[in-house]
Parts: C-alpha cells; structure tokens; sequence
C-alpha cells in the first residue's frame, strides 16, 4: 500500500515563505461584502418586483418566483465555484480574482436591467 503524499510547508521566514497579499485579501473582502449585500438586499424588494413585472399573478403570489431568485444564485455558484478555482489555480490569484469580480459585475448590470423572467435566473 503506497504511503500518502505529505504536503511540505515551508517554515515561518524561511526563504520559501511569501509574504500574505493583504492588499489583495482587503480587495476581496469588499468586493464580497457589496456583492452579498446585493444579493440579500433582493430579499426585500423580490416578490414586488415579481408583480410589478408580471412575473407572478399578484404580489400574494410572489413568493415562489422570489424565492427562486435567490435560490438561482447559490444553484449558480455551486459548479462555477469548482470552475474559478481551476482558472485560479492555473491562470493566478489575481487574474482569477479580477475575472470574477468582473463577472459578478456583469451579472448585476444584467440583472438590474432585465425585463424577462429567464434572465434574472441565469444572470447571478
């Protein structure tokens, strides 16, 4: 039985040790506050905006299409979670960081302009 591959963890200072990009962590992190503020504020506005654009019957009804909103975002994220990690992984951190905030962006831009159901569902 082959013996399992151990990672090797260079040690803290040593010279194999990059120092943490914090500039990088910092733009993250505001870039991931806004985008799931964006995201949860859909709770409060959702089923009106359901009825007001025809989506639902009336704005008693609204609740499974704006239900279905929010559930399209995390069911988006699921497999394009996997699919920015390998382009992380083989393109870079930071190339990786900008082509998904740039996407994020693309798909509230398309959001808060549709018209149509299906498009709101396929733009997170």
């Amino acid at each position: 039985m082959a013996e399992p591959q151990k990672l090797a963890f260079p040690e803290r200072g040593g010279p194999a040790a990059k120092p943490l990009p914090r500039f990088q962590i910092a733009a993250l992190c505001i870039c991931n506050c806004a985008h799931f503020y964006a995201v949860c504020s859909l709770f409060s506005y959702g089923g009106i905006m359901s009825a007001d654009m025809g989506w639902a019957v009336d704005r008693d009804h609204a609740g499974n299409i704006a239900g279905f909103l929010q559930s399209a975002n995390v069911l988006g994220r699921i497999p394009t979670s996997f699919i920015w990690g390998c382009f992380a992984e083989r393109w870079g951190l930071r190339a990786g960081l900008a082509m998904a905030m740039s996407s994020l962006m693309v798909g509230g831009l398309i959001f808060g302009f549709c018209v149509d159901a299906t498009v709101p569902v396929a733009a997170p």
